[in-house]
């Protein structure tokens, strides 16, 4: 219905455009005819025909239509009737009884919306017959899914589905009738298109899809019955409140439509849209999917924004914004709530500037029109932006959809936009780190694109070089065309023009010191209209750079010394200096000329000097030299002094003195008679006899870091003289038996390099050869006691002799034979002992005979006789061997064999 009422509309609005002035007079003639349903077409006589002429503003002026009526013939004749375009209606004398003919708008119309006005434009005009027929009418059901009247369901005919018609509401059984309707029961024969729609029962209530059919509509009777089966559509209802829940009632929303999937979402052609009384709005699957933003209420006085929904808290950009679709698995009804917010981000009041208000000039008067024209170029004023660091981006739309690369704030209408526009849109988009970002948009451009010269084509130009004064910056204008164009250029500084920049370089000047530089570059070519585009702005402009020289430092890295700093050579000439001395990269309080005094505050850290150039408004530069080698500190040093006595034995003593500063090491050399003693590295030192007659000196070197070395000798002492020997106390390590040996440990002697000498001693008689500090024991030695002594002799000559305390008595160790037995072991015969070798002899030896292990008293002979209590019995004998100072050794025989009687 909507569609067809817009294409009325177009079709009036048309009309209306091409009107002229009422300034002649002219007659229209005709004949009516009428064909009942069963005849032919014969003049009718008495119809009634209208003629109302179309007003400047689209309407038909019914108050002063002209009537006239047909006669016996059916001629009729309307003369007088001013020149303009008039719509005719023919009524017959008789309407709206069963069987009564039906009226028509010229040229065999059923309704105004597909009529053929007349023109007249003075002189006669002779319309079509116009026949009279008897209207048909349609009959049929309308019901749900389950066979349930659709309570409110309406009907509505119109000869084809994009022309205008008329409808009426269903009767509650569900049932309909073409003829109950004020209008439709006009149907005269023809084919129409029969309408079945569900109610609207608010954001709650059911929804149904519209159904359709083509019917043939016979004269004075019914077409074949439609009965319409409508089906439930899924919906979703948004429930829309403020940030209190405060329903927002009567709020706007702006719909985007997806008819179908991979369809552009479209804003709808039609409105006002907006929430109900509830705050409540649906959306249903008439479309394939929505894009919806919600609107505070008119009303409403907060700072709630509108939002785009997102399925979550709401987003305020079109591109964050989710659909809501309708899958096979979605249920019929969908509840979200929306609750509106306020955002960081508050944005500003986005307009459009340019020429885009046009006054049309028509013959029935003049009238403005919100229009471009062909190569105009608008721009966008974003408004003011809340709070303060928001960056602003662009997006012109034209007919609801972006155009592709149209990001600038400038617009220049060129062909490609104007073709087949009819609305035109500005999108401003504010972000800021943190923060949700905000869309704001302009009113609406929505009147086609005005005549005018193309545009040339263009390109943003961009600037190459560096902003800094002494430079040279180039625009780089991009691709403008076609072949022909001019460029001309225009410099700006923080956005002034500056005063003769216009070539596409320019030099920087201290002028345009801290400003932003940007370049406008214009196109023009006969023909087509200039377009100017600005590049983006460079950073703000800095001053000339100071060029750094090397700074080197001259002069020797020692305390006491005197560094200079050299800058180097920098640029420009006028550069001023500043020095600051650094000590291992720290600077050096107070140090801040040309030159340094070295000092042992200094001492083993390196030296660099830090060299700061100035000019006017040029940044500073620095530049620090090289370090030095460590500073070399100066010691402060004694001459050492030694005590004691110099004599071999006697320990001297090194005194260095007073060295400074606190940390020095010290380190000793002594020397006799000059010569480095070797080894001799300690604060004290014990001359020996190979310094006697020699002078002892102790040299003393200091060393810290960071400091150079210092060296002191002391004065000589005296010619050493010999010491005295002093014995330490001999002792003796081991055990004194044969075959063992004993260690003599001489004990601690005086002096220390003393040349010492052994004698070994048996009961205080030295033993021949027993010179070493170590004796093996032998028997020789059975019986004695055993010591040593330790003689001391110096180089000097002196002596000194100590003998240790004497061993145990030394036990001596025998050695003999295992004994044999000879003889037959028989009883009453005599056996005798074998005892073998002992030694050393002499070894007195003694026999005691065994039977069977065990003693037989008395028998302590070489040789035994054996008796009857022998018989049986194993014999043996036991060889003991004595000797005095030797340990007594028993050897025992094998047994014979058993004794026989």
């Amino acid at each position: 219905m909507l569609t067809a009422a817009l294409a009325a509309l177009a079709v009036t609005l048309g009309s209306l455009l091409f009107i002229p002035s009422a300034h002649a007079a002219g007659t229209v003639s005709g004949v009516v005819k009428s064909k009942l349903a069963a005849g032919s077409a014969v003049p009718y006589e008495g119809a009634s025909i209208e003629f109302s002429r179309l007003l400047e503003d689209g309407r038909y002026d019914y108050d002063n239509a002209t009537y006239v009526s047909s006669g016996p013939t059916g001629a009729f004749t309307a003369p007088g009737l001013a020149d303009g375009d008039y719509q005719v209606r023919v009524h017959p004398s008789s309407w709206g009884s069963p069987g009564d003919l039906g009226y028509e708008y010229y040229d065999n119309a059923w309704s105004p919306y597909e009529k053929t006005d007349v023109q007249v434009r003075g002189g006669n005009v002779t319309m079509n017959d116009i026949v009279l027929e008897q209207p048909g009418w349609v009959v049929g059901t309308v019901k749900d899914a389950a066979g349930n009247p659709i309570v409110g369901a309406s009907i509505s005919v119109q000869k084809t589905p994009t022309s205008g018609g008329y409808g009426f509401e269903i009767d509650p059984d569900g049932s309909y009738d073409t003829r109950d309707g004020d209008y439709t029961k006009n149907l005269i024969p023809g084919s129409y298109t029969v309408e079945a729609s569900g109610p609207w029962t608010g954001a709650e209530g059911r929804s149904f899809r519209t159904e359709t059919a083509t019917v043939n509509v016979p004269a004075n009777a019914a077409a074949a019955p439609q009965n319409f089966v409508l089906e439930e559509r899924k919906k979703v209802v948004f429930t829309v409140t403020d940030s209190t829940g405060a329903p927002m009632k009567w709020a706007r929303v702006d719909m985007r439509i997806q008819r179908n999937a991979g369809d552009p979402f479209e804003a709808p052609q039609y409105g006002p849209i907006e929430t109900d009384d509830d705050g409540k709005f649906a959306v249903d699957d008439d479309a394939h999917a929505y894009k919806l933003r919600f609107f505070p209420a008119d009303a409403y006085t907060g700072s709630n924004a509108a939002e785009w929904w997102n399925g979550g808290d709401g987003a305020y950009t079109y591109a964050e914004a989710t659909a809501i679709d309708f899958p096979a698995s979605a249920p019929m009804k969908r509840s979200l709530s929306v609750q509106l917010a306020t955002p960081a981000i508050t944005p500003g009041e986005v307009s459009i500037d340019g020429d885009i208000e046009h006054v049309v000039e028509d013959p029935h008067g003049n009238y403005t029109v919100n229009a471009v024209r062909l190569g105009q170029t608008i721009t966008a004023n974003p408004g003011t932006w809340e709070p303060s660091g928001v960056t602003l981006s662009y997006q012109w739309y034209k007919n609801g959809q972006p155009i592709a690369g149209a990001t600038d704030p400038e617009l220049t209408i060129t062909e490609a936009i104007a073709a087949d526009m009819w609305l035109l849109r500005l999108h401003v988009t504010g972000s800021k780190p943190g923060e949700q970002a905000v869309e704001a948009e302009s009113e609406y451009i929505n009147d086609p694109v005005l005549p005018g010269d193309p545009p040339v084509a263009f390109a943003r130009p961009a600037i190459t070089g560096t902003a800094q004064v002494g430079k040279t910056l180039t625009a780089v204008p991009g691709t403008w065309g076609p072949a022909g164009v001019s460029l001309a250029y225009q410099w700006f500084a923080a956005g002034e023009a500056i005063q003769g920049a216009t070539n596409a370089t320019l030099a920087l000047t201290d002028a345009q010191l801290d400003k932003a530089i940007s370049v406008r570059v214009t196109g023009s070519l006969a023909g087509h209209t200039s377009v100017a585009r600005t590049s983006a702005a460079t950073t703000a402009t800095t001053p000339v750079d100071v060029v750094v020289g090397t700074p080197t430092i001259t002069g020797t890295a020692k305390a006491g010394s005197t560094l200079t700093a050299n800058p180097g050579a920098w640029t420009p000439g006028d550069v001023t200096f500043a020095y600051t001395w650094l000590a291992d990269g720290v600077a050096i309080s107070g140090a801040g000329g040309t030159t340094l005094d070295l000092t042992n505050a200094q001492a083993g850290k390196r030296i660099s000097v830090e060299v700061t150039g100035s000019r006017g408004t040029s940044a500073p530069r620095t530049a620090t030299s090289a370090q030095t080698s460590a500073v070399q500190g100066t010691l402060t040093a004694a001459t050492p002094t030694i005590t004691g006595t110099a004599k071999a034995g006697e320990e001297l003593t090194a005194s260095p003195g007073a060295w400074g500063p606190a940390g020095v090491a010290l380190s000793y050399e002594w020397l006799a008679g000059g010569q480095q003693i070797v080894g001799a590295t300690g604060a004290t030192y014990t001359p020996g006899a190979a310094q006697v007659g020699k002078a002892i000196t102790v040299r003393i070197t200091g060393t810290l870091a960071g400091y150079g070395n210092e060296v002191r000798t002391s004065a000589a002492t005296a010619a050493v003289i010999p010491g005295d020997v002093t014995a330490g106390t001999p002792s003796i390590s081991g055990t004194p038996a044969p075959g063992r040996t004993l260690t003599a440990n001489p004990g601690t002697w005086t002096p220390a390099d003393a040349e010492l000498s052994y004698q070994w001693l048996a009961n205080g008689t030295p033993l021949v050869g027993a010179t070493g500090t170590t004796l093996v024991v032998s028997n020789a030695h059975a019986g004695k006691r055993l010591s040593v002594t330790v003689t001391g002799t110096t180089s000097t000559g002196a002596v000194a002799e100590a003998t240790s305390s004497a061993t145990a008595t030394v036990v001596g160790v025998l050695k003999g034979a295992t004994p044999k037995v000879s003889g037959k072991a028989k009883v009453g015969k005599r056996l005798s002992a074998k005892p073998g070798t002992w030694s050393p002899a002499p070894v007195r030896l003694t026999y005691q005979w065994l039977r069977n292990g065990k003693v037989i008293k008395g028998a302590t002979k070489a040789s035994y006789k054996l008796t009857k209590a022998d018989a049986g019995k194993r014999i043996q004998v036991r060889v003991t061997g004595r000797k005095t100072s030797y340990k007594t050794l028993v050897k025992s025989s094998a047994k014979t064999a058993k004794v026989k009687r």
